[in-house]
Order: structure tokens, then C-alpha cells, then sequence
């Protein structure tokens, strides 16, 4: 029997010289976030959870290595829309909302 899952790809943020000049970080964590109507917050861990190398090099030679991630959760644990696939790194958090309009998209 096959289980319905949900699979997420965080890749590090790119590089972009020009805007802020700062180093770019690799994605620690994924989840899914939800807030029950009673007010609580529901965080759902990932069943399985890989690591993506990413490098980045410029014409005089430097090169520089990220890692993303890919995370496998079981959609009959995960809770039910609304609620917020989460990527955290160092710097920033990152939020996607997904509606209920959007669940047969995931399956």
C-alpha cells in the first residue's frame, strides 16, 4: 500500500551580488504549521528529511557550497487546510500558506 505524501524542496537562498552583498544560508528545517480554532499552533515533523548539495562559483574561480533539503511528509498526519509549509535557516524564516482550495493540488 502506498501513502499519500507530501514532498518539499528548500533550496538555499541564491546568490545575488548586487542587492545586499551578504553570504547566502542553507535551509536547518521544514515543517507544517497549523493553528487549531481553539488558538493552539500544530507543527508537523517531516517522516523523512534529505540533504541537496548546491555550488556556486564566479568567473575568477571562488566557489561556494550550500546544501537544500528535501522533505517527505505523510499527508494523512499532516493537518488539514488551512495551514503553512515552513523553511527555516539562520537568517529568516520562510512561509507558503496553503488553503483548503489547494489540497487536491497535493495529492
Amino acid at each position: 500500500m502506498i501513502a499519500p505524501v507530501l514532498t518539499v524542496l528548500a533550496y538555499p537562498d541564491i546568490l545575488d551580488p548586487g542587492k545586499n552583498k551578504q553570504i547566502s544560508v542553507s535551509p536547518e528545517r521544514i515543517v507544517l504549521q497549523a493553528v487549531t480554532p481553539s488558538g493552539d499552533t500544530v507543527t508537523v515533523q517531516p517522516v523523512r528529511m534529505d540533504s541537496v548539495t548546491s555550488d556556486y562559483a564566479n568567473l575568477f574561480g571562488a566557489k561556494i557550497t550550500r546544501s537544500g533539503l528535501i522533505a517527505t511528509f505523510d499527508l494523512r498526519a499532516a493537518p488539514q487546510p488551512p495551514f503553512d509549509i515552513v523553511v527555516v535557516n539562520p537568517a529568516k524564516e520562510a512561509r507558503l500558506h496553503v488553503k483548503p482550495k489547494d489540497l487536491p493540488k497535493l495529492r
